[in-house]
């Protein structure tokens, strides 16, 4: 223990330094004489304890004190003087002064300096611990601040008690609405009686745990991810606290990635099932056809039937196709009418017979330029929000018009322009569309639907699509009475190519030319070869790719082969590799490639001179092979 002794008396130094070598021989002491000498010693954790005489000439024991807690405030301050009267000695402790001892008493000294220091340890390490108790409370409360979860408090039954900033952001409530309100309140109604369970369990101490709940905001609901512990309170009770987590996006970024695994295995699926439904279909088209010729009026009649179920059987796995594959992004000028057509016939056969459904579509459409299948994927969108709108039955509408907008008819439709377009409506009876909500409906993943039931990418996808195609949308909607919605795509001058119906007897026959027919499926090879037969040309037959490539290699390869028809997915050896072999083996013989799938560029060189999209009919057929055959020789 280092002791700074102010005293004048050099008898009292001695005195002093004598008395503590006995009692506290650890005592190191260093003298001051007067205030000068004290002054210059004033120094930080140099001393552990100052003791001073209370009577010094020219200065005192109050001043030497004054100066002391001025420099080394921490240094206790211990009178030690003959003088020093009662009244003194309390107005010294006042002072500051931790403890006074009087000369006759020096006995007492080496305890009451021992006592002084301990007490001054004492108080300095309180002094850091609170300190350091301080920070760690303004580090501790600048976490849940700043936290970008929230963290929160709940009382022992139930109300909230505590919000940190984050539950401002999350939910978009202001804490102050909530602290005070019990938490039940916060929870969506569907998933309260889970919430009152999981608390019930917390409180009886059961393990914390994730778990999710969902909750109300002004606006929607947020999905929120909770770690929850009960905690002991100073009056021997329990709370509970928290943190959630908002996952949200992160659930909608989840469900539009399964969805997409489920789009491209349903793709997947549905284009197994397509390629053999068209195989299944090629021959009831070809051969109805082949019949008409040579049947009566009354068989003529069945056979229109059997051709127009076949066909309808053909378009709507064409539709199903379009709808899971999409297409290419080339915009062609085409007639809409075709595509609305396919939509409403898809509508009759699938959508509820509760519903009514009304349409007009009417055959002088002017033509635009568009992506037949991103056109059918709004139309057809646009028809499923307006199914799911009436859950108990109401009128589903879809018309086709054309519409001239002038400059003032224009001015009056949010983002529209004048000029010629073609209208597409879609109304429904349903349950509408809140005035709070309307703008919102074209968000990315905003929906108004059940969980699980819509993803929020149907009205944005159709808003980028009408985009690309430089069109504009409105909506009417009037809550309890219905939505209508209008796509406005401008028209295109030039008519559009439309299918026509061709006459067998214009189609051109053969004359002989060696045609080779590979198919792996029995009827459609069988059909295609008849009909090729019948219309004068010579046809040999291969059941896949390697016969047929056993066939051309050896000496019963047809003479002068001029055509080659295949199918492009066969066993053992399928189309594309087909075409590489005859390509290098026979390269003056033309390809035409036919396959229940749209697969790959139909033009490309893998892909054979020609493409032919099952099931089609015998004069698309004929009139395919009179074109290779009559095309320039290479």
């Amino acid at each position: 223990m280092k002791i700074l002794h102010l005293d004048d008396d050099p008898l009292d130094h001695e005195l002093v330094k004598v008395l503590l070598q006995t009692e506290c021989p650890e005592c190191e002491i260093v003298t001051a004489a007067n205030r000068a000498e004290f002054l210059a010693l004033l120094a930080p954790e140099k001393f552990d304890v100052i003791l001073a005489d209370y009577t010094l000439p020219g200065f005192d024991g109050l001043e030497a004190l004054a100066l002391a807690q001025e420099h080394i405030p921490d240094t206790p301050f211990v009178f030690f003087s003959g003088s020093i009267g009662e009244d003194q000695a309390i107005a010294a402790v006042r002072a500051g002064a931790v403890d006074y001892v009087i000369k006759d008493r020096y006995q007492r000294l080496p305890t009451a300096l021992r006592r002084a220091v301990l007490d001054s340890r004492e108080r300095r390490h309180l002094r850091e611990t609170e300190r350091s108790l301080h920070t760690a409370r303004e580090r501790h409360q600048r976490f849940i601040e700043d936290a970008r979860d929230a963290i929160f408090s709940l009382s022992a039954d139930g109300v909230i008690t505590s919000l940190n900033p984050a539950f401002e952001t999350i939910t978009g409530w202001k804490r102050r609405e909530w602290i005070g309100q019990h938490f039940i309140r916060l929870i969506d109604p569907l998933d309260n009686e889970r919430a009152r369970l999981r608390f019930s369990e917390l409180m009886a101490g059961d393990q914390p745990g994730l778990f999710e709940l969902r909750l109300r905001k002004p606006e929607g609901i947020a999905s929120v991810e909770f770690t929850v512990n009960r905690v002991a309170t100073p009056d021997g009770g329990f709370e509970l606290m928290g943190i959630g987590r908002d996952v949200t996006e992160k659930n909608r970024l989840q469900e539009q990635f399964l969805r997409a695994q489920r789009m491209e295995n349903l793709g997947l699926l549905a284009a197994g099932i397509a390629h053999d439904l068209n195989n299944i279909l090629t021959p009831m088209l070809m051969v109805s056809q082949l019949l008409r010729v040579q049947s009566s009026p009354q068989n003529r009649r069945l056979l229109d039937t059997l051709e127009q179920s076949a066909a309808r059987g053909a378009g709507l796995v064409k539709q199903i196709l379009s709808f899971v594959q999409g297409g290419s992004d080339e915009l062609r000028v085409v007639q809409l009418k075709h595509v609305a057509r396919d939509v409403a016939a898809m509508i009759e056969e699938t959508f509820p017979r509760h519903l009514r459904f009304e349409h007009s579509i009417p055959s002088d459409l002017w033509p635009v330029r568009a992506h037949p299948s991103q056109m059918h994927q709004i139309i057809l969108n646009l028809c499923v929000n307006a199914r799911d709108a009436m859950p108990n039955g109401g009128t589903l509408s879809l018309r086709l018009a054309n519409r001239q907008l002038d400059a003032d008819a224009a001015q009056a439709l949010p983002g529209a322009r004048p000029g010629a377009f073609l209208v597409i409506e879609v109304g429904d009876t349903g349950t509408g569309i809140s005035p709070a909500i309307l703008p919102r409906i074209w968000e990315p993943f905003f929906t108004t639907k059940d969980p699980g039931r819509g993803t929020g990418l149907g009205l944005s996808t159709v808003r980028g699509i009408i985009a690309t195609h430089q069109g504009f949308c409105t909506v009417d909607s009037t809550p309890g009475r219905g939505t209508t919605f209008r796509i406005f795509i401008p028209a295109e001058i030039a008519p559009a190519n439309d299918e026509r119906e061709i006459d067998p007897a214009s189609i051109p026959r053969g004359h002989g030319e060696a045609i080779l027919v590979i198919e792996d499926e029995g009827d459609v090879r069988q059909v295609v070869a008849a009909v090729l037969t019948q219309y004068g040309y010579r046809v040999t037959v291969a059941t896949d790719g390697a016969e047929a490539v056993a066939l051309l290699s050896g000496n019963a390869a047809p003479a002068n082969l001029r055509l080659v028809v295949t199918d492009l997915m066969m066993p053992r050896l399928g189309g594309r590799e087909l075409v590489e072999f005859i390509r290098r083996a026979h390269p003056h013989v033309r390809v035409l490639v036919m396959s229940g799938l749209a697969s790959g560029d139909p033009t490309g060189a893998e892909s054979g001179d020609a493409f032919l999209l099952k099931p089609f009919r015998p004069e698309t057929l004929l009139l395919e092979v009179h074109a290779l055959l009559t095309r320039a020789p290479r």
